[in-house]
């Protein structure tokens, strides 16, 4: 079973901004690392493949943008 943190971030209803915003405030509720989440993100980037297939690439764009914004937030 997935973490809740997960289905909150699915939330279509918020913005981008708001989720990220409260991602990181569970993340410090959990004493977890923001730094970890995003060596995480960016492992499953790396493991993604050469960008060959639409569906890599896409979700390679996705997540980059993501991984962006999560940074900028990062104190």
């Amino acid at each position: 079973m997935y973490p809740p943190i997960l289905f909150f971030c699915l939330t279509p209803v918020l913005p981008i901004f708001q989720i990220l915003e409260r991602m990181l405030q569970l993340l410090k509720m959990r004493a977890t690392s923001a730094r970890v989440i995003l060596r995480v993100v960016q492992d499953h980037m790396d493991n993604l493949g050469d960008g060959s297939q639409i569906n890599a690439d896409a979700e390679k764009s996705r997540l980059t943008a993501l991984v962006q914004a999560f940074s900028c937030m990062i104190p």
